[in-house]
């Protein structure tokens, strides 16, 4: 078994874990959304003024720089998983504690970052250090991911 499908094999484990148990934490507490408006003023205040989204559920998520997270792609698409990451080494000294939204395409590859048009991919993360903020953020995009279903 060569190492990359190995490397696959436990990230595969890992988001299964993780996803799981948000389920049994019940952190899965989506965010009622109502109407286009207060969705996309929401949309607006939880990831800033270079991120966009559309009535089909069409995002941009831009977190200022690709390391952070900018992706492209509609939300009925992708999986949404959070991860809650506690200090740890590996940035510049010691990383401090955040919140990790990964997407995940449901199918083919489906994201995109807006500076590079023709390269699509299947997977992206993008992070917050306000640890309320990210919770909330994913709260917020499994709301949005119900809310374009029904409309």
């Amino acid at each position: 078994m060569n190492i990359y499908v190995m490397y696959n094999t436990v990230k595969r484990i890992i988001t299964l874990f993780i996803f799981t148990a948000s389920l049994s934490f019940g952190l899965n507490a989506q965010t009622p959304l109502t109407n286009y408006e207060s969705a996309s003023k929401y949309f607006d205040e939880l990831f800033g003024s270079e991120s966009h989204m559309d009535k089909t559920g069409n995002v941009l998520i831009n977190m200022g720089s690709a390391s952070a997270g900018r992706h492209q792609f509609d939300i009925s698409d992708v999986n949404i998983l959070m991860e809650k990451r506690e200090e740890e080494p590996g940035c510049a000294d010691v990383c401090p504690p955040r919140i990790l939204i990964h997407f995940e395409c449901k199918n083919s590859a489906c994201m995109s970052d807006p500076t590079l048009d023709s390269y699509f991919y299947r997977s992206g993360v993008i992070e917050f250090y306000d640890l309320r903020k990210g919770k909330e953020a994913y709260e917020y995009l499994l709301g949005l991911r119900e809310f374009v279903k029904k409309d």
